[in-house]
């Protein structure tokens, strides 16, 4: 039970648990130390001593008259206002200032009830608790122990740490890297079919415009040619070597009129159809062929070419590819397939010859001069087209351009000085890798430019178009390139501004090859628009930057359909 008591020194009432009768405890208030009394025991009947103790209080209190008025101040006039007790709650006018009142009720005359507790406060708070000793426990507060209390006394059990070790932090690593990669997983999924599902979908809505209004058989090769480039990026080796054989079929037979835009094609053509070419690692895996097998599908494109002109530009292209691999004897071989006639004497006369014998130049000039004497540029007599041809570009393939520069200005014809002159500037500007190839093939073209107007009477559109294709490639010069394509017959000036299209694209200017392709290749004339948007579709996907695509339908379709299919490819690339 309690006992409760008043510190002598402060006066302040106490409550402490019995077991501390007899001891000595400091008050909470003061701290002076006092002594505990004895309990006191209780009465015999509870119940009849409380009686007692309520009717004694009520007894000894004396009987009171209810007061007859009620005092209270006056709120506005602040006077002393006394009204009969009968109007109390309610409103009346002060005597003094005739302002409404409300008398207030009259306060209750009663003996103070021990078992009426003052309740204000929260609703949950623990009210009038008497004040608690320190260190002591009493009957209010037995329910709650401060965990300060059972920390001070050592009750409380101390929590064990495991410490985190190496091993769990690698778990944790391993856990968090496995999450982000199973992200990462499901999010390449996800754009690998929609990519899949867009290259799908470019190709076959060409082939079926094809099956209902009849592309262009260019063009149509394209489509093939495109597909298998894309089958080819998955490792589909078979199915991509088939379709570059459909694309290459398609291009077999040709009119007259469209023979430039067939070899030219067959070019691009051979150059794709490389990069089936792979490793011993990816041979032995089948994702891609030796070279026996890329040599016989290269060998059956080249042999389709049939103007000697673009049999020369195929021979530039294919040893600018191999000997940026560090593979002149490949580019040799090649090279010797567009030089192969029926007779010794037909190889000898062949357009490629020069080509040929400029590579076994590049891999030792002892070859080539077995094969092609070389001139003596000592004497004013002119040397042969084939030898200053080979030698001017034999040497611009190893660096010498002093020695070049020598033989494409030695005596003889105006014609053969403009030939080798536009050899040695496309052999420097093949090589991709040369940062000043512009600036080193700029006199080999300005010679040239003045040597064409010399001999424009004679010009053949091969001679012009050969010219176009290094003039856009000096930025200072490059204007001259609509000049002289200006006079070129139809196909020619398409393929000239197709061109120039490519050459702006691969110095990332796509903004001037869109101006350049909607102002100057108006469909339907040839395949050169249809192929202009393939490049244009590529490069802007391939640089991350959304491509145009036009909303035509109908006839007009072909800039869309074919602009898709350059997205799928640049999507290849990224």
């Amino acid at each position: 039970m309690t006992i409760r008591l008043k510190c002598p020194q402060c006066k302040k009432p106490l409550a402490v648990n019995d077991t501390l009768a007899g001891k000595r405890v400091k008050c909470p208030a003061c701290k002076a130390t006092i002594t505990v009394p004895a309990p006191v025991a209780p009465p015999a009947d509870l119940e009849a001593f409380a009686a007692a103790a309520l009717a004694d209080a009520a007894a000894a209190a004396p009987a009171k008259e209810p007061a007859k008025n009620i005092q209270f101040t006056c709120l506005y006039c602040d006077e002393p206002v006394s009204v009969a007790a009968d109007l109390a709650g309610k409103n009346t006018p002060c005597p003094s200032c005739r302002q409404i009142i409300k008398v207030p009720l009259p306060k209750a005359d009663k003996p103070k009830d021990w078992r009426d507790i003052n309740k204000d406060g929260p609703a949950a708070a623990r009210i009038n608790l008497p004040e608690q000793l320190d260190g002591a426990w009493g009957t209010e507060a037995k329910s709650r122990v401060g965990r300060e209390s059972l920390e001070e006394a050592g009750a409380l059990p101390e929590a064990e740490v495991e410490p985190v070790g190496v091993g769990r932090w690698i778990r944790r690593a391993v856990i968090a890297a496995a999450l982000v990669g199973v992200v990462a997983f499901i999010v390449v999924a996800v754009n690998r079919k929609k990519v899949t599902t867009l290259q799908r979908d470019a190709i076959a809505e060409a082939r079926e415009f094809d099956e209902k209004k009849k592309l262009d058989h260019v063009l149509a090769a394209a489509v093939d040619c495109a597909d298998a480039a894309l089958l080819l990026s998955k490792d589909k080796r078979e199915a991509a070597r088939q379709q570059f054989t459909l694309a290459r079929k398609k291009c077999a037979e040709t009119a007259k009129e469209s023979a430039l835009d067939c070899d030219l094609f067959r070019i691009d053509l051979a150059l794709s159809q490389l990069e089936m070419l792979g490793t011993k690692d990816q041979e032995l895996a089948k994702t891609r062929y030796d070279w026996d097998v890329v040599l016989t599908e290269v060998r059956a494109t080249l042999g389709l070419i049939s103007s000697p002109e673009a049999k020369v530009l195929a021979a530039r292209e294919l040893s600018d590819r191999f000997i940026a691999r560090n593979e002149t004897p490949r580019a040799l071989t090649l090279v010797t397939v567009l030089n192969a006639g029926a007779t010794a004497n037909q190889a000898v006369k062949s357009p490629v010859l020069a080509q040929q014998g400029a590579l076994l130049f590049l891999q030792d000039p002892k070859k080539l001069e077995s094969m092609i004497e070389p001139p003596d540029l000592t004497k004013k007599t002119p040397p042969p087209l084939v030898a200053r041809i080979a030698y001017a570009e034999g040497n611009a393939r190893k660096g010498n351009l002093d020695e070049a520069k020598k033989f494409v200005w030695a005596e003889g014809t105006a014609m053969n000085q403009f030939d080798a002159a536009v050899g040695v500037a496309s052999v420097i500007l093949g090589n991709k890798s040369d940062k000043d190839a512009v600036s080193l093939a700029t006199p080999f073209v300005e010679g040239a430019i003045n040597l064409e107007k010399k001999l424009k009477a004679n010009m053949t559109p091969w001679r012009t178009y050969q010219l176009c294709r290094v003039v856009i490639r000096i930025p200072d010069l490059a204007p001259k390139a609509k000049e002289l394509a200006k006079d070129l017959p139809a196909n020619f000036k398409r393929r000239a501004q197709l061109d120039w299209l490519l050459v702006q694209l691969e110095k990332g200017d796509s903004m001037a090859a869109m101006d350049q392709l909607i102002a100057e290749l108006p469909p339907p004339e040839g395949p050169a628009r249809g192929l202009a948007w393939v490049a244009l579709g590529r490069q802007f996907t391939a640089m991350g930057r959304p491509v145009p695509v036009p909303e035509a339908e109908g006839d007009n379709a072909l800039d869309r359909i074919f602009a898709n299919i350059g997205v799928a490819l640049g999507k290849r690339e990224r």
